[in-house]
């Protein structure tokens, strides 16, 4: 174990110190080996430790150019005159450690060919890396070793394993971090109410997390920041949007009077990407859906981070987003996604059930399938909503969790009828939206209102000549990427 003084005379955490000289021996072994560890655990400070344990030259890649300036400035001051950084406004290249944008790699790579390969590639955030433009540049780059950090390494399939990494070589956990004080448990909140428009109910949650401080709702572009913020204030919740065509000093001085009091809540559009670091939130409400797995736990995460004072966070989920990616609640906090292919592994298997329904063979197998086709529905119907396809809706409730009704039932396979005669959608699909009709008494009543909105919205896309599927299953192909 690494002494206090290596660490530039800064006491490491007990995860950082026990995970160092393990780090060292992967790197130095050749292998491209990963640290995986939950959000806000302090990776930069490990990352700097490594970067000052050699002497050979070391390129950092990060996301965002506001990680380009944070970790810049935590590895500077471990090793101080020896950190550079490339992005738009800074084009460093002869530095020993140099601090690289993604967006920016392809041309730090040709502005630093001449320095030949680097000793050490750190890729920050490496669940980022299967990017067409990191696997170009890393092709260039031919770094000697290598070494990723995140809190989501792996997918569930073997073609989804990140290409350039062979293994992890430590991992600090949900139990670790909970054990160590670096993250707060959740509560999980869903709406109770009725079934409504999603921000008349988002607002209605809204109000009641005030009591418990400051808090952040996500929406879908900058215009829909500005009007929901703008209902809040009508609502008298004291509320502002935060944006990317806001001046920095803005963004800054909005996010300080929401820690200060002076604001109730931020209704952000991206702002709870990599190098933010908001701590004392202490609730979040998922208003807009998110499509992406690994997004949803990064947006998750970072309301979880320990702070005085703070014992608890709480999650609004009136999209039922939970149940879209079959998350539990460890697999969230550790930033677990498992990314599914939404036109393969998640379609069920449409051969007969080879066990006795009543059988507890039967029965478990029954709620696997069930399960599957739920999150499947959700998928389908919230990616429609992002696209304005559907009209938003609060997804859950106690309406939701009922049996089918009798209009329902009665409905279901007439609205459904077209759709087996739908060229424009890949059979697949059309066999398990049918599938799932054919046991509608099984789902619950939410699940048979998503396969009906799927169903009419088909059937309008065939009445106008409208391939409705193409523009789903391009939201779809952008999620996996």
């Amino acid at each position: 174990m690494q002494t206090v003084a290596a660490w530039g005379g800064r006491e490491p955490r007990g995860w950082q110190a026990e995970a160092l000289p393990l780090v060292l021996r992967g790197i130095n072994s050749g292998e491209a080996v990963i640290v995986s560890a939950v959000m806000g655990s302090g990776k930069s400070v490990l990352i700097a430790e490594v970067c000052a344990s050699g002497r050979g030259r070391v390129v950092v890649t990060v996301p965002t150019i506001a990680l380009v300036e944070q970790l810049a400035a935590t590895i500077g001051a471990r090793c101080p005159g020896e950190v550079g950084a490339y992005y738009t406004s800074r084009k460093d290249v002869a530095a020993r450690i140099v601090v690289v944008c993604i967006a920016s790699l392809p041309a730090y790579v040709e502005a630093a060919e001449h320095l030949g390969p680097p000793s050490l590639w750190i890729a920050d955030e490496c669940h980022k890396t299967e990017a067409r433009t990191v696997l170009e540049s890393h092709a260039l780059l031919r770094p000697v070793r290598s070494l990723g950090f995140t809190a989501t390494p792996f997918r569930s399939d073997e073609h989804e394993d990140l290409s350039l990494w062979s293994k992890v070589v430590y991992s600090y956990g949900v139990k670790e971090a909970s054990r160590d004080g670096v993250i707060v448990p959740f509560v999980l909140e869903y709406w109770t109410g009725e079934r409504m428009p999603l921000d008349e109910a988002c607002v209605q949650m809204i109000a009641r997390a005030l009591p418990r401080g400051p808090g952040l709702v996500n929406a879908r572009d900058i215009g829909d920041a500005e009007a929901f913020a703008a209902r809040l204030m009508h609502a008298n919740i004291r509320a502002a949007a935060v944006h990317s065509r806001m001046p920095a000093q803005a963004v800054a001085g909005r996010i300080e009077a929401l820690r200060t009091g002076a604001l109730d809540v931020i209704v952000h559009v991206n702002l709870l990407t990599e190098g933010v670091d908001l701590p004392w939130l202490r609730w979040l409400c998922l208003r807009r859906a998110v499509r992406s797995a690994v997004r949803f736990c990064q947006e998750v995460g970072r309301v979880l981070r320990a702070f005085p004072g703070k014992d608890r966070a709480w999650i609004l989920d009136p999209n039922d987003l939970f149940l879209q990616f079959g998350l539990t609640h460890d697999a969230a906090l550790a930033g677990d996604a498992i990314e599914r292919n939404a036109r393969d592994t998640d379609l069920d298997d449409a051969r007969d059930d080879p066990y006795d329904a009543d059988s507890e063979q039967g029965k478990e197998r029954w709620a696997r399938r069930i399960a599957t086709w739920r999150r499947y529905l959700r998928r389908l119907y919230l990616v429609a909503c992002t696209l304005d396809l559907i009209p938003d809706a609060v997804a859950a409730g106690r309406w939701c969790s009922k049996p089918p009704s009798d209009k329902q039932l009665a409905a279901v396979g007439r609205t459904l009828a077209g759709l087996s005669r739908d060229t424009t959608i890949p059979m697949p699909h059309r066999r398990q939206m049918g599938q799932i009709a054919e046991n509608a008494t099984r789902m619950q009543r939410g699940d048979i209102a998503n396969l009906m909105s799927l169903a009419i919205l088909f059937g309008n896309g065939r009445r106008t000549k409208s391939d409705v599927w193409a523009r789903l299953a391009l939201a779809l192909d952008e999620e996996e990427q």
